[in-house]
């Protein structure tokens, strides 16, 4: 059996290798979005020389050599081959598997997500020129403040009240049953079809491959419900996806801000707060938590100021405090929400409000507070036991000390009962599979230099400007060996790391690449060092065929290669 390029994503994007590998082996972090590990593939050592990334989706054991996705971490743990392994986790992840013995083009062709992907592009086509047609969109759209730049950045439109957009999928082939699987059309209960967005402005929902899953559509005026979106499909679930994560995980922020709603997340964006994103109608999930995590380390909540906001930023801060994610809330004065709040007061004013946005203790403190009765033993030792539950989801020692004593001293209990208190909640806590709080850093393994091939591979596999820079100066044959012409070929043909990391053609060679990856040495200047690394690698690509040319006897090519 072979499986489809968009199968694979699919299994690799349901399955975070964080949680993968926190079953098994004791995971301890090490910066945001890091991990290290005993290796669990050589037994003999006492020092963690595994490597975890969470935002590569990577591991790597500088012991014993090991490495790759979590694919490879399966069929390394479990004995399994790649196909296996796949398998393993597509039922994990409660994908349905493909049955067929086609080859990899056939089964591409005639899956359905694809056929969904593709009504769903031919939708956002169609609302964004309609938008343009219809003043009472445009006016709306004015009226919130949507520029056409922004219009045109999250693909908005408008969704008139015809039936047109059926007219032009069913020319292009699309059946109902598949129109009716993407989520355009619905089923009443009399057996009626219906079109499921009419008179509404449509936000496109974009997921991490730049797929077009689903829609939002916001009505106008009194008209309810308010906010509508796509049910789930075969290629949306709602619990599993964030709106707006496709441009947030690029923001140059260390944090990502959790919005309740499109609007929200687009006035922070227009603000000039690209790290907004927005749970898509429920509130926050696992999931979406485990999403947050392959990304960031911190979030700031920016839930709306009324009591359903409130009770939803408790429910948050639990979810990414049980994922090692830290917690700040940031509290929007007299208004009600972002969009609200920067229309009153201004863009800048809200950055006044993220630089203070307090970390969550700090915001639960009060709550906890207005429970006891510090005047009385039974209320000081109730408040402590109930602070201390809080104060153990800190992973930070030194913060811990910081706001375990601010709290201790507003309270007006000693700090050492509270602290006491924790190390017993921390205890309690039994069946946690990651130890996050540490207390020495471990040093990277010294390795041999790297080609001035492999360096750039690594900087283009982390930062966007040293690709953009390769792009612009080199092609892929330039590149001194098989595996780095290949991956800079992919790279250069626009494919994302999640891509190439779910390709099985480079299923043997993911221990090199999560070893460059995942090497720890840093590089401050990014730019001057992919300047130096092309230079070298086209000096290099250039003696090479220049040798070539000079053994071949070919003294033409080598008067053209010596006079570029």
């Amino acid at each position: 059996m072979r499986f489809s390029d968009e199968f694979l994503q699919e299994v690799t994007l349901r399955s975070d290798i964080i949680d993968i590998m926190g079953q098994s082996i004791k995971l301890q972090s090490s910066g945001v979005g890091k991990f290290k590990a005993l290796c669990p593939f050589h037994r003999d050592t006492k020092t963690p020389s595994l490597s975890i990334s969470a935002d590569k989706q990577l591991f790597h054991c500088f012991g014993c050599g090991k490495g790759g996705g979590v694919i490879q971490f399966v069929m390394e743990q479990q004995g399994l081959d790649f196909q296996e392994a796949v398998i393993y986790l597509a039922e994990r992840a409660n994908l349905d598997i493909p049955k067929n013995n086609q080859n990899n083009e056939d089964y591409v062709k005639n899956d359905i997500k694809k056929i969904l992907f593709e009504i769903n592009l031919e939708c956002a086509k169609y609302f964004r020129s309609e938008l343009s047609k219809s003043k009472k969109a445009l006016d709306y759209a004015k009226e919130r403040g949507l520029s056409p730049e922004v219009i045109k950045k999250f693909g908005i439109g408008y969704a008139p009240s015809n039936n047109k957009i059926l007219d032009i999928l069913e020319k292009k082939g699309y059946s109902k049953e598949q129109l009716n699987l993407a989520g355009i059309i619905g089923t009443a209960e009399d057996g009626r079809e219906y079109l499921r967005f009419k008179d509404r402005l449509m936000f496109p929902i974009i997921d991490l491959r730049k797929n077009v899953i689903a829609f939002g559509g916001r009505a106008f005026g009194d008209a309810m419900p308010k906010y509508l979106n796509t049910s789930n499909t075969p290629i949306f679930n709602k619990s599993y996806n964030l709106f707006a994560l496709n441009f947030a995980k690029n923001s140059p922020t260390p944090y990502l801000i959790l919005t309740e709603g499109y609007m929200d997340v687009i006035a922070l964006h227009t603000a000039g707060y690209s790290a907004a994103i927005a749970t898509l109608g429920t509130a926050l999930t696992e999931q979406q938590v485990r999403l947050i995590r392959r990304f960031r380390g911190e979030v700031i909540i920016c839930y709306d100021s009324d009591e359903a906001g409130q009770k939803a930023t408790k429910r948050s801060i639990d979810l990414l405090a049980k994922e090692g994610i830290r917690a700040r809330v940031l509290i929007q004065p007299d208004c009600k929400d972002p969009d609200e709040y920067i229309n009153k007061y201004g863009a800048s004013a809200f950055g006044d409000l993220i630089k203070t946005a307090p970390i969550a203790i700090e915001h639960l403190y009060e709550d906890i507070r207005a429970k006891y009765d510090l005047s009385t033993s039974e209320g000081k030792i109730g408040f402590a036991r109930t602070l201390a539950l809080e104060l153990a989801k800190i992973d930070s020692e030194i913060e811990l000390e910081i706001y375990g004593r601010k709290c201790a001293e507003m309270a007006g209990i000693n700090y050492e009962t509270i602290l006491s208190e924790v190390i017993k909640a921390k205890k309690r806590a039994v069946g946690a599979n990651i130890v996050r709080p540490q207390q020495t850093q471990i040093s990277s393994p010294s390795v041999n230099r790297p080609s001035p091939d492999k360096e750039l591979i690594k900087l283009i596999l982390n930062d966007q400007t040293a690709l953009d820079m390769a792009i612009k100066n080199l092609t892929p044959e330039d590149f001194d060996g098989e595996l780095w012409q290949s991956l800079a070929s992919e790279f250069w043909n626009g494919k994302t790391f999640e891509e190439i990391n779910s390709n099985p053609k480079f299923a043997e060679n993911m221990n090199e690449i999560s070893e460059l990856i995942l090497n720890d040495e840093q590089i401050v200047d990014i730019k001057l060092a992919a300047t130096e690394l092309i230079l070298k690698v086209k000096s290099n690509s250039k003696k090479r065929r220049l040798d070539e040319a000079a053994q071949s006897g070919d003294i033409e090519r080598v008067a053209k290669i010596m006079s570029e």
